[in-house]
């Protein structure tokens, strides 16, 4: 276990915060990872032996990874979890959870059980069943890869892998329509990857780190622009979130993908995008040190966030009351809800150290959603099965058929609509209660507006659930349902059911336990933190501020019905898609069109340009070409005068040739007459030296005899002197000055050698 001093963001007080964070180093955000995808490889290996192994390691990978996150509740609660997995292209990699990691990665894995296990009934007559498992739990593994990542290089390479094998499921049934809107999802997902790296880079270029740490203050310092990378963090995280206006993928996505993958898409994968945005808004773009320009950036930003979340809920559950296929209407609710998420985000932001209310709103809806709308899907998914048809204009009478999904879509209706009892009830009055306390605390009115918004928009829900209804309680529409709800459905539904009642009946655990200490590891402390500990649901205030949009929406339903409102189909240029992405892709072709109307004329008068030139060089040279030819003659000319003339000198050197012949013949003759008398001269002076030799080896003998005779005289001197010594010391006899004994025979040989030398050379001379 180890100590970490994390600096808080400053809000309006100014005040800085640093808590000491403990942190535990397990290895239990990696199992929770790589189990999945190691059960993604056992589940092929298990489908070669039977469909109910398959199912089987399916079921009990995702358990496993349940386990694993669930067992970190104790450490979470200490402090935080880490692990490092090693360093990619030079940056570490690694897992941080904390409270906020730790609760939407239970909220995934818990959903993704349900789905799991639902899916086993589900895919049952359903094809490529193999791959669909596999890609399940990889998208599990990467989804919880990006709600643990401890840095933003992490959580991007999570990211993207949640967004490819994802994409396999959106197309699962192969058909027109399912590629078709795999197309767009796969577009806006690698759109809003491309934003959130070229985001993150720009991050890192300014800050010199990828951590998820405040970084406003540096991105000042380095002369950044903070609202540029705040739009592309939003782009790249909002896309997944299904932020107005890139939610249209989702409207596509979850009418085509399989019931338990739409659960999953609606329910937590859009949860990855709004995970992003929280830690973008709360961490990433917040003061370390307080300064002004830095929390007037924050609130600017948080600000923006609460509008846009606005629009998003309003218009996605105006869009949700148009629509007759099941799965579009809870696609735009996913949609419609997220813009709740985004308000109370936004609050957060724009409140800055007094924005806990906001957080945990924001938190505690991202719970519930999860919950009711997974639970909600697959409640449409089980009749799917049954019915294969999704048009509520052929749907009726459901409930007799099949009571207990029945009863578990009046559940998640409920929740979601935030009647008391349930979860939604929880995190909608925090959400009004945020706004409320948002306008108090700055006194800025036009977030009356937005508490107008979202009693309206509540409304709208409660009437598009109402309406959603009729496929289970409407009248009979003669359509034949067969079959009934199998154990694993209702094991499924029935945990889903169970864990929002449990959170409605009791609110408070989680806001207690979870939401209240998360909100103030962000550094959202002071009064607005107080206010959040000490929330109360049950109260009058709070009921009725439930039952005034429920009421709406009942009037809303009865008039809506009585006079076909909701039959009445949108025009197709209300939707983003053509008021947005269309006039975008209209203007590229056409931009793409002048540019490639303006590059041909261009490549046009290049071509034109080019012949003029080439014309020009062509006739400069023709005439270089005459000219050289020209001067080829002339130097012909000269040429064959200069042959001639060379002809002449040939014929010159020729005759000079053969007289110096001539002239050579007569010299080598002479020459020849010399070399006999060399020849002549060369004998006789080897007669000569022959002579001298002869001499000198009589010499030489004569010497070597008086060397003989000069040696013995001397031998009798030695004894003679020996002889006298032994005496009374007598006087030594004195020699003579000159004899033949003391001669130098050396000079005297050198001196007959020069002088033999000196003969060769008078009669070498001679000859």
């Amino acid at each position: 276990m180890t100590g970490r001093v994390i600096s808080l963001a400053a809000g309006p007080s100014h005040t800085i915060e640093e808590v000491v964070v403990s942190e535990a180093v397990s290895a239990l955000p990696l199992l929770a990872v790589v189990v999945p995808m190691i059960g993604a490889i056992a589940l092929v290996w298990a489908a070669r032996r039977s469909e109910k192994a398959r199912n089987a390691v399916a079921v009990l990978s995702s358990l496993l990874a349940a386990v694993f996150i669930f067992a970190m509740a104790p450490l979470v609660q200490a402090g935080a979890v880490v692990f490092n997995i090693g360093s990619f292209m030079g940056y570490p990699l690694g897992f941080r959870v904390d409270g906020f990691s730790f609760i939407v990665s239970a909220l995934a894995s818990f959903v993704w059980c349900a789905a799991t296990l639902f899916s086993v009934e589900y895919m049952e007559h359903e094809h490529a069943r193999s791959r669909y498992y596999l890609f399940l739990l990889v998208t599990l593994g990467c989804t919880l890869g990006v709600f643990m990542a401890r840095d933003l290089l992490t959580l991007f390479l999570f990211f993207e892998l949640m967004t490819f094998s994802s994409y396999i499921l959106v197309i699962h049934e192969q058909n027109a329509e399912s590629f078709a809107a795999g197309d767009v999802y796969l577009y806006m997902g690698v759109f809003g990857g491309l934003a959130l790296l070229f985001g993150i880079m720009l991050l890192y270029y300014y800050s010199g780190t990828v951590e998820l740490l405040p970084m406003l203050d540096r991105i000042l310092r380095a002369g950044g622009n903070p609202y540029f990378l705040a739009v592309l963090m939003a782009l790249g995280f909002g896309t997944k979130a299904g932020m107005m206006p890139l939610h249209i993928w989702l409207p596509k996505a979850h009418p085509v993908a399989p019931s338990p993958a739409s659960a999953l898409l609606s329910g937590i994968l859009i949860k990855a995008g709004a995970y992003g945005l929280t830690r973008s808004l709360l961490v990433i773009f917040t003061s370390a040190h307080g300064d002004h320009p830095a929390l007037y950036v924050s609130s600017v930003l948080g600000y923006a966030v609460l509008w846009i979340g606005q629009v998003t809920m309003l218009f996605a559950a105006i869009m949700a009351l148009f629509q007759t296929n099941v799965k579009r209407i809870l696609a735009y609710s996913s949609v419609s809800q997220m813009g709740y998420i985004l308000t109370a985000l936004g609050i957060a932001g724009y409140l800055g150290h007094e924005g806990a209310m906001g957080f945990g709103a924001a938190l505690y809806h991202m719970v519930n959603h999860g919950l009711f709308k997974a639970t909600a899907f697959m409640a449409v998914g089980s009749l799917y099965i049954r019915t294969h048809e999704l048009d509520l204009r052929r749907l009726g009478g459901l409930y007799r058929k099949f009571p207990f999904t029945s009863g578990i879509y009046v559940l998640a209706f409920l929740a979601i609509t935030g009647f008391p009892g349930l979860n939604g009830f929880a995190s909608k009055t925090l959400i009004h209660h945020a706004i409320v306390e948002a306008e108090h605390i700055t006194h800025n009115h036009m977030l009356l507006y937005a508490e107008w918004v979202f009693t309206l928009t509540s409304a709208f829900t409660a009437c598009y659930f109402m309406k959603l209804g009729t496929a289970f309680f409407g009248p009979e529409k003669g359509h034949a349902p067969h079959g009934s709800e199998s154990w694993s459905t209702r094991i499924a539904l029935g945990a889903l059911a169970l864990v929002m009642l449990t959170i409605g009946v009791v609110p408070e655990y989680l806001l207690e336990h979870w939401v209240v200490p998360t909100a103030a590891s962000f550094g959202l402390t002071g009064h607005a933190l107080s206010e959040l500990a000490h929330a109360h649901f049950f109260v009058w205030e709070s009921i009725r501020d439930v039952l005034i949009p429920l009421t709406a929406a009942v009037v809303l339903f009865v008039l809506g019905t009585r006079f076909r409102l909701f039959e009445t189909k949108p025009p197709a240029w209300l939707s983003v898609e053509y008021l947005v992405y269309r006039p975008l892709v209209r203007l590229g072709v056409l931009a793409c069109q002048v540019l490639g109307v303006s590059c041909n004329e261009g490549v046009f008068w290049a071509y034109d340009e080019a012949g003029r030139l080439s014309q020009a060089v062509t006739r400069r040279v023709a005439g270089l070409d005459t000219a050289i030819e020209s001067g080829y003659q002339r130097v012909a000319v000269d040429s064959r005068a200069f042959i001639r003339g060379a002809t002449t000198l040939d014929q010159g050197i020729d005759g000079a040739y053969d007289s110096v012949g001539r002239q050579a013949k007569d010299l080598a003759s002479v020459t020849g007459q010399f070399d006999r008398s060399l020849n002549i001269g060369y004998e006789r002076t080897a007669d000569v030296s022959k002579g001298l030799v002869t001499g000198a080896t009589s010499i030489d003998r004569s010497i070597n005899t008086g060397y003989e005779k000069g040696a013995e005289a001397s031998r009798s001197v030695v004894r003679g002197a020996a002889d006298t010594e032994t005496s009374a010391q007598p006087k030594r006899p004195s020699l003579p000055l000159w004899s033949a004994w003391n001669l130098n025979f050396a000079a005297l040989l050198l001196a007959g050698v020069l002088m033999i030398v000196f003969m060769i050379f008078l009669l070498y001379g001679k000859a």
